[in-house]
């Protein structure tokens, strides 16, 4: 998350070496802003298993543990659909500037799903119902007044981030209640989409196709995102299998997951570019590498207890939807305050600055949590 605030500031400097930078969609390349979102995916799928057993741990019903996911992710979709309105202007008809309307989004946001207490009073529990009540209100006037730049209304242009999260969280968590602990199913539910990302690369379904129309109905083409969550939640699974293992076992098992990931994405390679944009399969197999490489390193120090080092960073992962509206806000607040977040610096300042503004969001967040403001779906 804090890689993502990072690099998703990169707009407000110059000079930013392309290494750092997102790929062109055509380009067979991929920069480190490339691979935040693969990884976030991969954590999506690390953290269902445990969420969901915990849900069932309960005594949560299957039936109420389904609604819980569907309300995650409609969630995700309305806040994704409103983000990527934004990013179509905003018209002077509307009577408010950009600024002010992602503000009282956000603030929108927060009122419906903020993770308001619940050992309070009962007068208390009506008025946080009320905020909720008060809160959707807000979010439909706000889509209703809604007129980009060319005076087009608020609608569905692209799910944007937060939506596609929704479209692969909904789908792995399904196929997780469905599966639960099996590993071998969960395995071989990455084949078969690795191989369906490989035949959609290829093209050799046409997009009329009934079979191909229908999983893009459900936004699970080119099956790189399901790969993506479905690996996080293979690594969870088999982290718990293996807990009792020898070290030097554990080693092997993930060097030889990282040779056969590296191994596939380099033949991949020979048929396909690497572009994060198309989704590519070497895309899918060395971002999943990098993904099982970097929770190695910290599943390591974690084990020798090193957590702490994380503390700083804390927030980011114990809140970190409110972390990704942080940005949001405080980019809006500055331009009322006629600062800009664009400032004319380049190269190591450049980046020093994007590195700080990171830090302050996630520190904002810290804040926000400890007053419980935090966005819990």
């Amino acid at each position: 998350m804090l890689l993502m605030v990072f690099v998703n500031n990169f707009w407000t400097v110059k000079g930013v070496p392309h290494a750092l930078m997102h790929g062109g969609t055509r380009e067979d390349f991929m920069g480190l802003a490339d691979y935040v979102f693969p990884c976030f995916l991969f954590v999506v799928g690390l953290s269902i298993p445990y969420a969901l057993e915990k849900r069932l741990a309960k005594g949560e019903s299957g039936t109420s543990t389904i609604f819980h996911i569907l309300g995650r992710t409609l969630a995700l979709w309305v806040m994704g659909v409103f983000l990527v309105n934004t990013e179509y202007g905003i018209s002077r008809s509307v009577g408010m500037s950009m600024s002010w309307y992602k503000i009282l989004m956000t603030v929108g946001f927060f009122m419906v799903w903020n993770s308001y207490p619940k050992d309070v009073s009962k007068t208390k529990k009506w008025i946080f119902r009320g905020l909720q009540i008060l809160g959707v209100a807000l979010l439909a006037y706000l889509s209703i007044i809604f007129r980009d730049e060319r005076e087009g209304l608020f609608q569905l242009r692209w799910w944007g981030i937060l939506g596609s999260i929704g479209w692969t969280y909904l789908f792995c968590a399904f196929t997780y209640l469905a599966f639960r602990s099996k590993i071998w199913k969960h395995a071989v539910l990455w084949v078969l989409f690795a191989i369906f990302s490989m035949v959609s690369a290829s093209q050799l379904i046409p997009r009329e196709f009934f079979f191909q129309s229908f999983m893009d109905m459900l936004h699970l083409v080119p099956g790189t995102k399901i790969c993506f969550c479905t690996a996080g939640i293979l690594v969870s699974l088999v982290t718990l299998k293996v807990t009792g293992w020898k070290s030097y076992s554990k080693l092997l098992l993930a060097a030889g997951s990282l040779v056969f990931l590296v191994a596939a994405g380099w033949v991949a390679h020979k048929f396909w570019i690497v572009s994060k944009n198309l989704a590519t399969p070497p895309t899918l197999f060395y971002c999943t590498a990098a993904s099982i490489a970097l929770y190695c390193v910290i599943h390591f120090l974690v084990s020798k207890g090193k957590a702490g080092w994380f503390g700083i960073i804390r927030a980011a992962g114990t809140a970190t939807l409110t972390c990704y509206m942080v940005p949001t806000v405080v980019n809006s607040a500055l331009r009322l305050m006629h600062l800009g977040p664009e400032m004319n610096l380049s190269g190591a300042l450049g980046l020093a600055k994007c590195a700080l503004f990171a830090f302050v969001c996630v520190w904002i967040t810290a804040l926000l949590e400890k007053a419980h403001v935090k966005l819990k779906i």
